[in-house]
């Protein structure tokens, strides 16, 4: 230090330090400064062997000032170019831009970097310039040749003239499959359509030259059966990052397609079409709410941005330190757990760069759940989702609508088939029918105002929509009385009655019921007995049985208050004319209707007037069980009064019991912890199933998928209007 006074050669005589020493606030916490020609030195000592050693080549120094925030540590501060050519000089040359590849980056993405390039012409020359430095201008010209001859086209003056603004390497994502590479580079382009039909030419050019049938390198992707990408070979791996640099690794990227005015090279087809399914399903980074949060704190334009979720940086940290110190970085988890990411933007403002680094500090994320897919809706969930069945193929699909009052049918895949806007919420469920006897269905539903009959296009059958002459109380219930598609729809309404239309939306004339004393509070159900049919419903005073004209079938001997939150159930009993009718009183005693009138009851347990109650084989006796959830607890009791299982949850706000049919004698029982986010499945046996509890907001609905897999899908609304699919085994 007193040699460096002496002769003069202090930091305070170099004016590539003083020029960034002069933007150090006075008021910050802390000034750091950084002198980049050190940067290889100083990971040689610190790191291992695989370390990067680039340092020099971007700029001379950079003075960073601390300010600690709220949600945030933040560095910010400018760089100043080295005498000889550098990175900052390449930025330098050009105003920031606005990235937007976050908006078609798949919401998995743990790292990327984006380079902004507003004068493509100025950053070729100063960029050439800068690769001549790093590499020779002999050598670097030389390995653009070998590509230029692949297919006899000049790839410098190809890829900058379908270049708009911005080009994106993904570092991370679960673009495919875990035997897949997890790389991509998203380049923006001025016409999708346009460098689509330029890439065929010059892919022409290199089959030609190669002695290839064109038609071998080219596949469809077919995101729905509306929506169809080309996806092309990509025989240019490593160019470029030749021509836009070290941050854009192509190398092993084989495959390559043009969606939404963006070039996507990948790994492979899968990777692609992943990226096009998330798209459809609204599952970009730019629609995750952790990085919506993230992106308020930094600036929308700059010259380079790069950005890496925590978990990420602490692996790759840990890989290129040595061990002595790479034990010591990671050992702490619960301080990496607490930070989301970490980003640094680059941006130029006169002769100098302008650095921020950014941590965001965000302790309640949540891990996510781990799913076959997820897809994003305009809006919050609205109602439970339904798998529905699609005619042509026999898949199931998902029907569901948000808080927008939007209505959607979604495929296996999570992509968005079609929606369409309703009046106000649906009220009940979505139920299917053959409307033409073709084997072919519709989508039949009611709101409160009106009942929708849609085909699987999303179109209008007959005269529907139906208006009703009142709010219907329930929803629309579906019955089929002898199974041969003469279907009758029955409708309570706010008003009393219950009205019953036939599968063209006219009133059925037949039917004599004259009101309710109160609203109907369950959907009307039909059950079949003895060669009889009962149509049973209920309001908060009575119970009605009658017949499929409308007239009392059965008149309930002594009467009582049923439970408003339980619905009827038929038990046949094992003996014809000793059938019976299940449900729960206000109080949760059990009540069995016989066919008769005869009424007699089962007190299990001590019962709000809030609970719920459900009637099903569980054990796989023959005999039904009783099915309880009051008061945040899930209590199963046998046929004959045994308790099976009792479960308690940390809330009381539930959903449920759900019960679903895995085939014989596997019986699960489901219930949706609301405010808690949580989803239970139980087995039979009051164990849990394997996975669970998992996320959702929701009631569920499970069905089985078919195929070879021998597996049923499970899906559920949750949190920020995303429609979740889990796959389950048998």
């Amino acid at each position: 230090s007193l040699q460096a006074m002496e002769e003069g050669s202090s930091l305070l005589e170099s004016a590539q330090f003083m020029q960034v020493q002069q933007t150090a606030g006075n008021q910050s916490l802390l000034n750091v400064f950084v002198n980049l020609n050190q940067v290889p030195d100083l990971g040689k000592r610190w790191g291992s062997n695989a370390q990067p050693t680039a340092g020099n080549a971007l700029g001379a120094w950079v003075a960073m000032d601390l300010n600690l925030q709220e949600k945030a540590v933040m560095l910010n501060g400018f760089g100043s170019s080295s005498a000889q050519q550098s990175f900052f000089d390449v930025l330098q040359s050009m105003p920031p831009v606005k990235y937007t590849s976050p908006a078609v980056l798949p919401q998995s993405v743990a790292e990327f970097a984006v380079m902004g390039v507003a004068d493509i012409s100025t950053f070729r020359e100063k960029f050439t310039a800068y690769q001549a430095k790093c590499f020779g201008a002999d050598a670097y010209a030389a390995k653009l040749e070998q590509w230029n001859s692949m297919a006899d086209t000049n790839l410098t003056l190809f890829f900058d003239g379908l270049l708009e603004n911005e080009v994106c390497a993904v570092y991370q994502a679960q673009v495919a499959n875990a035997d897949s590479l997890d790389r991509l580079v998203v380049m923006k382009v001025k016409s999708g359509s346009l460098a689509e039909e330029a890439y065929g030419k010059v892919l022409a050019a290199y089959a030609g030259q190669n002695g290839i049938q064109l038609r071998t390198l080219q596949s469809n992707i077919q995101a729905d059966y509306k929506t169809e990408v080309n996806s092309y070979h990509f025989p240019f791996d490593g160019v470029l990052q030749h021509l836009y640099g070290a941050a854009v690794k192509d190398g092993y990227l084989q495959r390559v397609c043009f969606y939404k005015n963006y070039m996507v090279v990948g790994y492979n087809h899968e990777a692609l079409q992943n990226v096009i399914y998330e798209n459809m399903r609204n599952r970009t980074l730019a629609n995750d709410a952790n990085y919506q949060e993230f992106s308020e704190s930094i600036a929308e334009h700059a010259n380079f941005f790069w950005f890496v979720k925590m978990p990420r940086w602490k692996k790759k940290l840990q890989h290129y330190l040595q061990p002595r110190f790479a034990e010591h970085w990671g050992a702490e988890s619960s301080v990496w757990n607490a930070f989301y990411a970490l980003g640094l933007q680059l941006s130029t403002l006169n002769t100098l760069t302008y650095s921020t680094a950014y941590i965001h500090y965000k302790p309640e994320i949540q891990e996510k759940p781990k799913t076959v897919w997820e897809s994003k809706l305009k809006a919050g969930i609205q109602m439970k989702p339904v798998w529905v069945v699609n005619h042509n193929t026999g898949d199931k699909e998902v029907c569901v609508q948000d808080k927008s009052n939007t209505f959607y049918l979604i495929s296996k895949e999570g992509i968005v088939l079609w929606e369409k806007k309703l009046d106000s919420p649906i009220v009940g469920t979505v139920e299917q029918l053959d409307y033409f006897k073709n084997g072919k269905l519709q989508l039949l539903f009611s709101t409160q105002n009106k009942l929708y009959l849609l085909d699987r296009n999303g179109n209008f059958v007959g005269r529907y929509p139906i208006n009703f002459a009142a709010k219907t109380t329930v929803g629309a219930s579906l019955q089929d009385y002898n199974g041969k598609k003469d279907y009758r729809i029955f409708v309570p309404c706010e008003n009393g009655k219950i009205y019953l239309y036939d599968k063209r939306g006219q009133i059925v004339k037949g039917w004599n019921f004259d009101r309710t004393d109160h609203w109907v509070n369950q959907p009307v159900k039909h059950f079949r007995a003895d060669n009889r049919d009962f149509i049973v419903f209920k309001d908060k005073s009575r119970l009605y049985i009658q017949d499929r004209r409308g007239k009392t079938r059965v008149k309930v001997k002594n009467n009582f208050t049923p439970a408003v939150n339980s619905a009827i159930y038929l038990d046949k009993n094992g003996k014809v004319g000793r059938e019976r009718f299940v449900t729960t009183n206000e109080w949760g005693v059990v009540k069995f209707v016989y066919v008769d009138g005869t009424v007699r009851e089962k007190k299990l347990l001590e019962a709000t007037q809030q609970h719920t109650y459900a009637f099903v084989d569980v054990d796989g006796d023959g005999l039904g069980d009783h099915l309880f959830l009051d008061q945040g607890v899930l209590t199963v009791f046998a046929n004959d009064g045994t308790k099976i299982m009792e479960k308690a949850f940390a809330s009381a706000n539930l959903f449920g019991p759900a019960v679903y049919n895995f085939g014989p004698k596997n019986i699960k029982i489901g219930v949706t912890d609301i405010p808690n986010g949580r989803i239970y499945l139980f087995n039979s046996d009051g164990t849990t199933y394997e996975g669970f509890p998992v996320a959702g907001i929701t009631d569920f609905s499970i069905a089985y998928q078919g195929g070879a897999t021998g597996k049923f899908g499970l899906i559920v609304g949750g949190r920020n209007g995303y429609i979740m699919y889990y796959n389950l085994k048998q």
